[in-house]
């Protein structure tokens, strides 16, 4: 395996040079209760949205921009989130939905270096777990926001029990978890499950068909190397 999986950081948590992606589910908040940020009302539906707005350019690192503008946009509507999402929770700190919307806002901030996002996007999906231990789309999520860090070890618990209660796309991120540390043949049986969900896959097909040749993977696991939705 390379060893340049791992990029350097500001941070204590340097992320994968080409992280499997942090993958958000955003459907079914579908609340229509309001929650405060400082003096101004700010919905749930909100702040999903602006949510799904700013993830196709920072649930991966590195972040994706089409321009510099899209970016200082991109920037301030993160920021504007962060903020909110700090005043919320303290009104609303066990609010499961606002706990997964701060885990995965954090878990982009950190992509970005945002000094904090990282820590503060753990302790979000840490609450969020111990509320709800059997919550599949916050196991998935805080499972794949750890494997893009230099803590990927801590993200296998969290993928496998997303696995166990039917989350079959985390498969493909426990996979590279296996491949970043230097063991194929732990991700050759993960490869496998996911393909029987999705046996189109190119680039599950092609880690499979290296794995089983007795190929040692050099691949540079790229930013198109992330799980298909």
């Amino acid at each position: 395996m390379s060893t340049g999986f791992i990029l350097g950081s500001k941070t204590a948590y340097a992320r994968a040079g080409s992280a499997v992606r942090f993958a958000i589910v955003l459907t079914g908040l579908g609340v229509a209760a309001s929650a405060v940020a400082a003096d101004v009302p700010v919905r749930l539906s909100d702040l999903n949205a602006t949510l799904s707005e700013i993830a196709p350019h920072l649930m991966n690192y590195p972040p994706k921009f089409s321009t510099p503008e899209e970016r200082v946009e991109t920037e301030e509507h993160l920021k504007t989130l962060l903020a909110q999402l700090d005043k919320i929770s303290e009104r609303y700190p066990d609010d499961k939905e606002i706990l997964f919307i701060k885990g995965a806002a954090n878990a982009m901030g950190h992509n970005l270096d945002y000094p904090g996002c990282a820590e503060k996007a753990m302790a979000a999906f840490d609450r969020l777990l111990a509320i709800d231990p059997n919550n599949r789309r916050a196991l998935y999520a805080y499972g794949g926001f750890l494997s893009g860090t230099t803590l990927l070890d801590k993200a296998i618990p969290y993928l496998d029990r997303a696995i166990r209660l039917g989350e079959e796309r985390a498969h493909y991120t426990l996979a590279f978890v296996y491949l970043k540390n230097g063991d194929p043949q732990r991700a050759l049986p993960e490869f496998e499950a996911y393909l029987k969900a999705d046996p189109e896959n190119a680039i599950a097909k092609k880690f499979v068909a290296d794995i089983r040749s007795g190929k040692t993977s050099h691949h540079v696991i790229r930013q198109e190397a992330t799980e298909s939705q």
